[in-house]
């Protein structure tokens, strides 16, 4: 009986150790972040400490629908979407580096001249959710941009 103890206790402790690995769909930001391109669904802004106002019906369609692509190891590729603003204009809309800060918790992008850092208030498998925090002037502006995998 003893040994039927032992060989439980023993086959138990290798399924628990072995259960439970970093392979098991576990992703890192990283991946999550690079997984595809990311479309812009929803962007609110905020004054100071003033309700959010979503103001996505704003945006041009034809901005609206360009895709932003993350790739390894640390550059980024805006490209138009189905509809274009100018047919003259090119695919490409914008490239740049990117690159996490802070453990993690925010995004900083940089293009040609600008660079802007974010923080991450939500990142999945479907859903990105970034807050720009523009406190230059007298009254801080919140700027939060809700992007969804294409």
């Amino acid at each position: 009986m003893k040994t039927y103890f032992l060989v439980l206790s023993i086959l138990f402790s290798a399924l628990f150790f072995t259960g439970c690995s970093k392979g098991d769909g576990v992703k890192t930001k990283t991946e999550l972040l690079t997984t595809g391109g990311w479309r812009l669904e929803n962007k609110q802004v905020k004054i100071g400490a003033g309700n959010w106002t979503d103001v996505t019906s704003g945006i041009a369609a034809c901005k609206k629908d360009d895709a932003i692509s993350y790739s390894t190891p640390s550059t980024y590729t805006v490209t138009e979407g189905a509809s274009k603003c100018n047919v003259a204009d090119p695919t490409t809309v914008e490239t740049g580096t990117w690159a996490f800060m802070d453990n993690e918790s925010k995004l900083k992008v940089t293009a040609t001249s600008t660079n802007v850092t974010y923080n991450i208030n939500l990142i999945t498998e479907n859903a990105l959710t970034l807050e720009e925090v523009d406190a230059s002037g007298i009254v801080v502006i919140y700027t939060q941009y809700a992007f969804l995998h294409q």
